[in-house]
């Protein structure tokens, strides 16, 4: 297996439809574990901060892989969701539905070593609410710390105030921006169910989408930013153009100079036109998605046919590319390069590089 910290042949983990497959570089794949076809991967493959595990979610358990050891431990979580490390210790939220009558902040944590059942975290410091609620685990932003979100589940149309916090290995959360239930939302005030997490190669800029005004007409997307030195949130606009919605956001990523990029295909909803649920549904049938990168606040055009991408370390790419049908990738390839090495895997549903280079 990979040398956890190795540049010149950096580990990267991906899933395709039967399997979670290890690479080292451009060499030879190695399969961790085969799938199911009604056991498919929920979420992942996500690494621990140091490079040392990675770890997925199916419907039925969640799985880390260590390689340090070249074990793979696994465990029943039917209801698991969200995914994250805190060291080298897997997380997930331990009430995944917002259709509690209030969702409890609290995590499962996941034994380093072993296969004993996980513990269970009560996390502090989240101000929370009664009513139909929402709690997720988003991401692993440092060697101690993961963000979660805590929020309104907003109704018939999931318009509701979300919070982000961070939380360290003693359940402290501490929260970013200024947003509170008790206050009316403004334009930086977070919405809506979130997706598409993502963070710069130092943790400081984390990334994700907002996606509200569910229902018949379909739903509006957008990209949020949040700068944690600073705690500024922002929210660029959308390119012109796009569907009656404006955008679906399919990809987003930082690349090794923390600028973000963003991958979109039309969104055909009608919420902000007609209103009435768009006759060919709320996905172009085949779309082509284009690619654009921040500058100075404004989209700017940057190619065509990513889905998703990642640097890695020493000059190391990753591209997912292809089209979407409906707004599912079909076909789509994982092109890893380096110096002239390449190497092209079809079927791929998710990546993510070991962060060698922290």
């Amino acid at each position: 297996y990979c040398a956890s910290r190795n540049q010149s042949a950096p580990a990267i983990a991906y899933t395709t439809a039967p399997s979670i497959v290890l690479r080292c570089g451009t060499g030879n794949p190695v399969t961790l574990a085969t799938l199911s076809p009604s056991d498919p991967t929920w979420q992942g493959p996500v690494w621990s901060w140091d490079g040392s595990a990675v770890a997925w979610i199916t419907s039925n358990r969640l799985d880390v892989f260590r390689l340090g050891t070249a074990k793979l431990s696994s465990w029943d979580c039917a209801n698991c969701e969200g995914l994250a490390f805190i060291g080298e210790q897997a997380v997930t939220q331990a009430d995944a539905s917002s259709s509690l009558p209030a969702a409890a902040p609290r995590l499962f944590v996941f034994p380093a070593t072993g296969s004993a059942p996980p513990t269970t975290l009560t996390l502090s410091g989240i101000e929370t609410i009664d009513g139909d609620t929402d709690f997720h685990v988003l991401a692993t932003i440092s060697a101690t710390d993961i963000v979660v979100d805590y929020g309104d589940a907003g109704g018939s149309n999931g318009g509701g105030t979300q919070l982000l916090y961070r939380v360290n290995a003693k359940g402290v959360a501490t929260k970013y921006g200024h947003d509170s239930f008790a206050t009316t939302q403004t334009p930086s005030s977070i919405i809506g169910s979130l997706g598409n997490f993502t963070t710069d190669p130092t943790g400081h800029q984390l990334g994700l989408t907002e996606s509200s005004r569910g229902g018949a007409c379909g739903w509006l997307n957008g990209v949020v930013l949040l700068n944690t030195s600073s705690d500024v949130i922002t929210m660029p606009a959308a390119p012109s153009g796009g569907g009656p919605g404006g955008y679906w956001v399919e990809g987003l990523w930082f690349d090794k100079s923390g600028i973000p990029y963003v991958s979109l295909v039309p969104n055909e909803s009608t919420c902000t036109t007609t209103g009435a649920p768009p006759t060919g549904g709320f996905f172009p049938a085949t779309a082509t998605p284009t690619v654009w990168k921040l500058v100075d606040g404004h989209w700017v055009s940057a190619g065509i046919g990513t889905i998703q991408a990642s640097d890695g370390p020493n000059g190391w790419t990753a591209h997912l590319t292809g089209t979407l049908t409906n707004g599912t990738a079909t076909g789509a390839s994982l092109n890893i390069s380096h110096s002239g090495q390449t190497a092209m895997v079809a079927g791929v549903t998710g990546f993510e590089w070991a962060p060698t280079h922290r």
